[in-house]
């Protein structure tokens, strides 16, 4: 698994371009990097 820095700067980053959707995104980020 890469390292977990990295991914939450990933999931903010992905987080900040789409927040017009972040309630959603917020949920599959979380399952995504947190299933390690």
């Amino acid at each position: 698994m890469m390292n977990s820095g990295y991914l939450h700067k990933i999931r903010d980053s992905a987080q900040i371009e789409d927040s017009g959707r972040i309630g959603n995104n917020t949920t599959f980020y979380n399952n995504l990097f947190h299933s390690e």
